[in-house]
């Protein structure tokens, strides 16, 4: 990463958290003090983290936001120290991932992300992942251009340029989490071409997320992937979702004249609860 992009994102970071308050020096002050404790908080954190990559990557390889969902799911799985930890401090987690995966530097990344959600989904239990930008793009070297990934945001997921038509699912889809992961595409590119309004999405993701679903695989969620409830995680410019995933598979279908039972939740489960490291 190019030290001299660094520090002009950072001097541009600088004035502009300096400007905005402007003539309020008690604000200023304790936007400081807010600043010095959440460094120290990493500083503490990263000094006796244990060493080691997260993600077994191959010597310059980069993975997406949403290949690096999957690795670190999988890492996740395999790993119950780690997952614990990732309740704990989800936020310096994230932001090595980040690092590790996109070359994203971790103190811009923790200067601009201020809190990280982390949810897990479970079986017939799936998260829907509305992505916003977090500016990670500006800090990849050959900037938003070199960030773009099947014409996606390396750093965030959102969808680049003109946004292409997603009427049809991709051909090389081999897994039910890859065909979920087209139909969280379909939603997300509904929303920026105007298809879906993003209100019916935040307020009916369940919905959106079985028309995608129908309209892709002509199926729908609990019939495709045996999913029965759909919840959202909207991020915003300083807030983001890390989702851990889990395996979908629908259901085998009922024998003749046995009466099928499917337990249907209504709300998140413990397991898909939102753990913040918010800052204070």
């Amino acid at each position: 990463m190019d030290k001299k992009v660094v520090r002009d994102l950072r001097e541009k970071e600088l004035k502009a958290m300096m400007m905005s308050r402007m003539g309020d020096f008690n604000g200023a002050m304790a936007l400081m003090l807010d600043c010095f404790d959440d460094l120290d908080d990493a500083i503490h954190f990263f000094a006796r983290r244990e060493r080691g990559t997260l993600l077994d990557l191959a010597p310059g390889e980069k993975l997406d936001r949403w290949g690096t969902t999957v690795r670190f799911s999988q890492r996740l799985d395999r790993d119950p120290e780690l997952r614990a930890e990732m309740h704990r401090h989800p936020r310096y987690r994230t932001a090595l991932w980040a690092h590790e995966a996109q070359g994203l530097p971790i103190i811009g990344f923790l200067g601009q992300v201020r809190e990280v959600r982390f949810v897990e989904e479970e079986p017939g239990l799936h998260w829907l992942l509305l992505p916003e930008c977090h500016r990670g793009c500006e800090s990849l070297d050959g900037g938003l251009q070199a960030a773009r990934s099947y014409d996606s945001c390396l750093a965030c997921g959102r969808p680049q340029g003109a946004v292409s038509d997603c009427s049809a699912p991709p051909t090389s889809l081999a897994t039910p989490l890859e065909r979920i992961h087209a139909a969280d595409d379909y939603v997300v590119r509904s929303v920026a071409m105007n298809r879906f309004s993003r209100n019916d999405v935040l307020n009916e993701p369940a919905e959106a997320f079985a028309e995608a679903s129908q309209a892709l695989f002509g199926k729908r969620p609990a019939e495709a992937f045996g999913i029965h409830n759909t919840q959202l995680a909207a991020d915003s410019d300083t807030m983001l979702y890390f989702i851990h995933l889990a395996d979908h598979a629908p259901k085998p279908a009922a024998k003749a004249n046995t009466k099928a039972t499917i337990r249907t939740s209504t709300s998140p489960s413990l397991a898909s609860s939102e753990v913040r490291d918010e800052m204070g």
